[in-house]
């Protein structure tokens, strides 16, 4: 990504006294411009039509016409470069706060009426899959439930209840930890985990680390906040690249000494967190719990903490309205990445437990994105990192939006009303398909994968590249259950249309199972696990129904689903049920 706006072509109607002198070379000057920032950064022309010009109207991109622009004159044009590809980055990604906003913000808040809302029933996850009626004998009794509900809830303790045995003296090594043997854990996390959901304030964190190091872990939140990371850092480690060969992926290892160390520190947080009051950090302290509860595969647990921090952040912003002057720049910056990770975080987790949320996301939040912290002095390594970290932070956050916005379009309805309004559907997915081009051709370089995928190590790249994979299976899964379930009639009448659009979601289902990022644990496993699975029940279905042809490789593509769901089966039964699964569909196919 380009961090300079691009140089516009003069207007030979211009006369030359209008012609713009150079001054002040090392200070690039902003100059007004009537293209919008999406076309600045095509370098192609704008029609200018206000408020959406033509080509974002037609793409869905967030059109924005920069008309003032902060007083840059005195940072240098290294400063300036950074500023800039955040500016463009944020601008782009962008969506439209709601217009009713300022309504919305003068009188108590409400939920958007139902209709507006997907049924978590019908959201495009594994569950709804195995609602379709061709997988009607496998008899699951499902019934509006998920797997993890099912399978996890009395069977899978959570993350601190795990070695309740252990001596007092096994516990209490975790109080007071010399200065190398806590720095590891913090390090690691701030690397493995931060980096993806940079939300904490560094500076006091390093403060509280300290602290912990000087005089034990107390029963504070800070300490609680200290002793949760410590427990990421240790089940965390940085990405290695991995092949495709499922011979070639380690064994996770759940019982490891590490891992025990780990769950003694989740377990003197949450005791430090159970007496403290409500603040922004102890919500922060339950978010992080949630992630750790996901890293090691327990979506419940997970989603409790999730859901407690969900409500703690919305009591806060409730009690004090983002009009107050009472907040500081340092505590608006704090909630507004709060707000983004916890909304993010608790509503993902309920649409794949079938539950409602908190309500977090029904606030009139103000802020449609958060705002990074642009430390121009900070040391340039240092920084580097933090801005890749914002990037990658504020693409899950857009393309987040963007698979919410293909499950309100297409997954609100019954599937049984793709069988009647197929046409529909298809201009539909045809808008949405551009929507999720558009979004990847915007990517900043740092997002992109250069490497073969299977020797790459831009592990954030590749989780972008996953999401993209599992939005475009969404998009095209109407077409799939069209061709299995609609009768001969319908079939033949559509069939012309339809079948190219089945096959490419069947071909990025094989693509999306063919990830390189499964042997690698992190707070997403759980759900990119549930892609392969989901992906391959796409396939099976196709399979059973044989009413049309299926990509090349489809049968190694459905046994390396079973494979990945083998490998980490042992820590989570809802997965283990869904190798069952796998299993009884698969088995018949074989003879």
């Amino acid at each position: 990504m380009n961090g300079m706006p691009p140089t516009e072509a003069p207007d030979p109607s211009e006369p030359p006294a209008r012609k713009r002198q150079r001054t002040e070379s090392s200070y690039p000057r902003r100059r007004s411009v009537t293209a919008c920032n999406v076309c600045r950064a095509r370098k192609s022309k704008c029609d200018n039509l206000r408020p959406v010009c033509g080509f974002c109207l037609k793409v869905g991109a967030t059109c924005v016409y920069e008309e003032l622009r902060t007083d840059y004159s005195n940072y240098d044009s290294a400063s300036l470069h950074i500023i800039d590809r955040l500016d463009n980055l944020e601008r782009r990604m962008e969506e439209r706060f709601d217009e009713t906003l300022a309504t919305r913000t003068e009188r108590q808040t409400v939920a958007p009426p139902q209709d507006h809302l997907p049924d978590v029933s019908k959201y495009p996850i594994v569950e709804s899959l195995l609602e379709w009626p061709i997988f009607g004998t496998l008899d699951l009794g499902i019934c509006g439930r998920s797997l993890a509900l099912m399978h996890d809830v009395e069977g899978a303790p959570a993350a601190a209840d795990v070695g309740q045995d252990e001596s007092p003296e096994t516990t209490s090594s975790v109080h007071s930890l010399p200065l190398q043997d806590l720095r590891t854990p913090v390090e690691s996390f701030l690397l493995n985990v931060h980096a993806k959901n940079p939300i904490l304030d560094l500076e006091s964190y390093e403060h509280a680390v300290t602290t912990c190091t000087s005089r034990g872990f107390e029963s504070t939140a800070a300490s609680a906040l200290v002793s949760i990371t410590c427990a990421l850092g240790l089940v965390s480690a940085p990405y290695t690249p991995a092949g495709l060969s499922a011979s070639d992926v380690p064994e996770p290892c759940d019982k490891s000494e590490t891992r025990t160390r780990a769950e003694q520190h989740m377990r003197r947080g949450k005791s430090a967190l159970s007496t403290q009051g409500p603040s922004l950090l102890v919500a922060q302290c339950h978010f992080f719990c949630g992630v750790y509860e996901m890293f090691v595969l327990h979506p419940v647990p997970a989603w409790l903490h999730f859901s407690q921090a969900s409500m703690l952040l919305k009591l806060h912003i409730q009690a004090r309205p983002f009009s107050s002057s009472g907040r500081d720049a340092s505590e608006r910056s704090l909630v507004q990445r709060l707000y983004w990770s916890c909304m993010q975080s608790e509503c993902e987790l309920a649409n794949e437990l079938r539950v409602r949320s908190s309500g977090l996301e029904d606030l009139a939040f103000p802020h449609a994105f958060p705002k990074p912290k642009v430390d121009i002095e900070s040391h340039p390594e240092t920084h580097s990192r933090e801005i890749k970290s914002w990037l990658f932070y504020l693409s899950e956050t857009s393309m987040r939006r963007l698979c919410k916005q293909v499950a309100w379009t297409l997954f609100d309805r019954a599937p049984a009303d793709w069988l009647a309004s197929i046409t529909v559907y298809q201009r539909h997915a045809d808008e949405l398909n551009q929507r999720l081009q558009a979004w990847m051709d915007t990517l900043p370089d740092d997002l992109r994968i250069r490497d073969l995928l299977s020797e790459s190590t831009n592990e954030l790249g590749l989780h972008v590249r996953s999401r993209f994979l599992m939005c475009r299976t969404w998009i095209y899964q109407p077409f799939v259950y069209f061709m299995v379930h609609s009768p001969q009639s319908a079939l033949q009448h559509h069939r012309r249309d339809v079948e190219p659009l089945a096959y490419t979601c069947l071909e990025a289902s094989i693509e999306l199972i063919n990830d390189v990022t499964y042997h690698h644990r992190h707070h997403g496993t759980w759900y990119t696990v549930r892609c392969a699975f989901g992906a391959a029940l796409v396939i099976l279905a196709a399979a059973q129904a044989d009413s049309f042809a299926l990509p090349w490789g489809w049968q190694a593509s459905v046994k390396r689903a079973m494979q990945i769901l083998e490998l980490w089966m042992g820590e989570s039964p809802n997965l283990r049920a869904s190798h069952a699964i796998l299993e009884k569909l698969w088995g018949p196919m074989q003879t």
